[in-house]
C-alpha cells in the first residue's frame, strides 16, 4: 500500500507477462487505486514551485539534448526543472551537463545540479562535486555536501554487493512510444526500476556511466542490458477523477552478444482526483511507476536466466 491514503483504496488489476521464458515466471498480481495522489516530494529544497516537475513550464521536448538545450538557457527555473528531470533520467549523458551546472551563475542552478547528481546516483560525479564543495552560497555547499556523502556511501555499499552478486545490470535506453512530454514520466520509471532491483539480492546495478563490457572483465560477473519503452499511457475523465492507464515494456539483452533474452511487460492504473496539470503529472508518475514494479517485481529468475544462470 502506498504511504499517505487517507481513504480506503480501491483495488485495480495490475499485471505482468513474460515471454520467451519458463511459464513460471508469469505473475498477476494486485495494486492499490487510490482516492488520491500521494504527491513526491520534490528533489531540492528550495522551493515548491521550483522543486516540483512541471512540465508545462519546462516546454516540449523530452529528449537528454533537449533537457541538456534547456539546462544551459537564461531562465533559472527552466534551468532547475531540467537539471531534476536530467537527474531521474539515469542517462550517462546526463552527468556531464549536471557537473557542468555546479558552475552555473545562478544559485538555484548549482543547488539543483548538486541534488540532480544525487538522484543520478553515480559515483564518477564525486571529483565534480568535491570541486564545488566550496561554493560561495553555503544552501549550495550544504546540498553538495548531502550529495557527497550519498555517493561515497553508495560507492562503499556497491563494492560489496557486487561481490555478492551473480549478475550486473545495466538500465540504459528508455524512451517513450506516447506523444507529448513524457520526460517526468520517463525519469519515475527509470527510479522504480533501479529500486525493483535493488530489491534482489543475486542482482547488482551498475551505474549510469558505466560500460557493461568494462563492468563485466572488471568484477568477472556476466552483465544483462535492460531496456525500456513506454508504450501506452493514457488519461481520461471520469466524473470528478482521473483515470491514468499505463502500459512499459522491458527488453532484457544478453551482453556482449546484444542478443533479446526476453521480454517483459506490466501494465497499472490508478483513478484519482487531480485538479491541476501538476496533480495529473504526479499521477501519471505514480502509474508508470506501479507498472514497472508489476514488471520487475519477480522478474529476478528471469534476469538470472537471460544472463545464463539456471
Amino acid at each position: 500500500m502506498w504511504k499517505g491514503a487517507t481513504k480506503r483504496p480501491r483495488i485495480a488489476e495490475r499485471s505482468c507477462r513474460s515471454t520467451r521464458w519458463p511459464a513460471f515466471f508469469k505473475c498477476t498480481m494486485k495494486c492499490l487505486r487510490l482516492s488520491r495522489v500521494v504527491l513526491l516530494s520534490g528533489a531540492l529544497a528550495l522551493s515548491a514551485s521550483t522543486a516540483a516537475l512541471d512540465v508545462s513550464a519546462a516546454g516540449g521536448g523530452t529528449g537528454i539534448t533537449e533537457l541538456t538545450r534547456k539546462l544551459r538557457s537564461n531562465d533559472f527555473r527552466m534551468q532547475v526543472q531540467a537539471a531534476l528531470i536530467l537527474g531521474k533520467s539515469g542517462d550517462a549523458r546526463a552527468l556531464p551537463a549536471l557537473t557542468a551546472s555546479l558552475k552555473d551563475k545562478s544559485v538555484a542552478v548549482r543547488a539543483a545540479s548538486a541534488a540532480a547528481l544525487g538522484t543520478l546516483g553515480d559515483p564518477a560525479a564525486l571529483s565534480a562535486l568535491r570541486r564545488a564543495k566550496d561554493d560561495k552560497n553555503s544552501a549550495v555547499r550544504r546540498r553538495v555536501a548531502a550529495t557527497i556523502f550519498a555517493l561515497e556511501t553508495q560507492q562503499h555499499r556497491q563494492k560489496s554487493e557486487r561481490r555478492e552478486a551473480e549478475v550486473l545490470v545495466k538500465i540504459e535506453g528508455f524512451n517513450s512510444l506516447v506523444s507529448g512530454d513524457t520526460s517526468a514520466a520517463l525519469g519515475a520509471a527509470v527510479q522504480a526500476s533501479r529500486k525493483a532491483i535493488k530489491k534482489m539480492p543475486s542482482l547488482a546495478l551498475l551505474n549510469a556511466s558505466e560500460r557493461p563490457e568494462a563492468a563485466s572483465k572488471r568484477h568477472k560477473r556476466p552483465v544483462v542490458v535492460v531496456r525500456a519503452s513506454l508504450k501506452t499511457l493514457s488519461t481520461k475523465n471520469i466524473g470528478s477523477e482521473t483515470q491514468v492507464t499505463a502500459n512499459i515494456e522491458f527488453i532484457v539483452e544478453r551482453f556482449p552478444q546484444r542478443s533479446i533474452m526476453g521480454r517483459i511487460s506490466g501494465n497499472a492504473s490508478i483513478r484519482a482526483e487531480a485538479d491541476s496539470l501538476r496533480a495529473r503529472v504526479k499521477l501519471q508518475e505514480e502509474v508508470v511507476s506501479a507498472a514497472v514494479d508489476s514488471a520487475l517485481r519477480r522478474s529476478e529468475k528471469a534476469l538470472l536466466a537471460a544472463a545464463g544462470h539456471s
